[in-house]
């Protein structure tokens, strides 16, 4: 670091849903538990959210906004705590949390509602954690204070830079985006995902999540996306990709109409299944199937938002940004006006926004 260097301000954002148990020193005892981890995806089948009722409370999916599956960290925590012994008391972690209290001297045990959300131990309609600790298996797990301010939660060694409470990557993506009441955010990059700011009203099958400045979206995720453009791509081309291909995929979704639909959703299932079969198709044709038949999930999904004519939709994201062959395909299909987000790092740029709104210092 410069001589001359002052002093600086540190904001985080990165994957929620991963996490690790700490001890009381933040000293990891467990490995990373990936948001996708499916170790518990054999119960899984079996499982309801009633049985999570005596540890969360009655109706704690709808609280936690509405999520319930295998790799959320309120449900692998259980797979995790039976399959390993761990001390008497730790700490639960995010990956972000755990990451920004490694970076600084003597943190806060703090972490933003949008990182805690992520997690399924948080009512993102009451502002709280359903639970303080968590006893499983002779451990005795204790959770971080939440709050929906980004606060600083320590110091560097040296004192010069002051480390924020991280934030989620998809809040932090929106409001790069300049999501706000007038218009609906399309974020395709590696994952997919619609969302809008949320007051009230009916849910259906989306999530409600918190945001900045003590307001809520709500969002439809874990739609097809980036995964599995490049993955039908690579199959396609049988090639290692470069930019160049997925603009001639681009291409060929707008001069190839075609009928024929494939399993996007499923999309590893799906090259297996293909790769038995032999395909009539040219490349130029599969890429275009590829592309149309992504659109339509996004339409469904689009249709649960209640949306009117006036209601702007914005394209975000690197895929949503570069293959513009999917915004153009779902404008043809709906009444609300389409545009191309213009920020080139909508993270980075909603970081930057944050950082220059927030005066919540200790």
């Amino acid at each position: 670091m410069p001589d001359d260097f002052v002093s600086a301000d540190l904001y985080i954002s990165g994957q929620m849903g991963s996490w690790l148990l700490t001890d009381m020193s933040n000293n990891p005892v467990s490995n990373i538990i990936s948001w996708q981890d499916k170790r518990a995806t054999k119960d899984f089948q079996l499982l309801s959210p009633d049985d999570f009722n005596s540890f969360y409370g009655d109706n704690w999916v709808f609280k936690n906004g509405g999520e319930f599956r295998e790799g959320l960290p309120s449900i692998s925590i259980h797979e995790v705590l039976k399959e390993n012994i761990f001390p008497t008391e730790v700490r639960f972690h995010s990956l972000i949390s755990w990451i920004a209290a490694s970076l600084v001297v003597k943190p806060t045990n703090i972490m933003n509602s949008t990182d805690a959300a992520s997690c399924g131990f948080y009512d993102v309609f009451l502002e709280k954690l359903m639970i303080d600790s968590l006893d499983l298996n002779n451990c005795h797990i204790i959770f971080p204070e939440v709050t929906n301010k980004i606060l600083q939660i320590g110091l560097s060694p040296d004192g010069r830079i002051s480390v924020f409470t991280p934030v989620g990557d998809q809040q932090a993506s929106l409001f790069g985006s300049g999501l706000n009441e007038q218009n609906t955010v399309i974020n395709i990059g590696t994952g997919g995902q619609i969302s809008k700011t949320y007051l009230n009203g009916t849910i259906g099958k989306n999530q409600v999540r918190p945001y900045f400045h003590q307001n809520r979206i709500l969002t439809k995720t874990h739609l097809p996306s980036g995964r599995a453009i490049t993955s039908f791509l690579s199959f396609i081309l049988d090639k290692e990709l470069n930019s160049n291909d997925f603009i001639w995929m681009n291409r060929c979704a707008l001069d190839y109409e075609t009928d024929n639909h494939i399993d996007v959703l499923q999309f590893e299932k799906e090259i297996v299944r293909l790769r038995g079969i032999d395909i009539s198709w040219s490349k130029e044709e599969f890429a275009s199937i590829v592309i149309r038949s992504i659109v339509p999930e996004y339409l469904s999904a689009l249709s649960n938002f209640e949306l009117n004519k006036n209601q702007e939709i914005i394209f975000a994201g690197g895929v949503g940004q570069k293959l513009t062959s999917i915004s153009k395909l779902i404008e043809n299909q709906i009444a609300s006006s389409v545009k191309i987000s213009s920020s080139v790092e909508t993270t980075v740029s909603g970081l930057h926004r944050l950082s220059l709104n927030n005066v919540a210092k200790f």
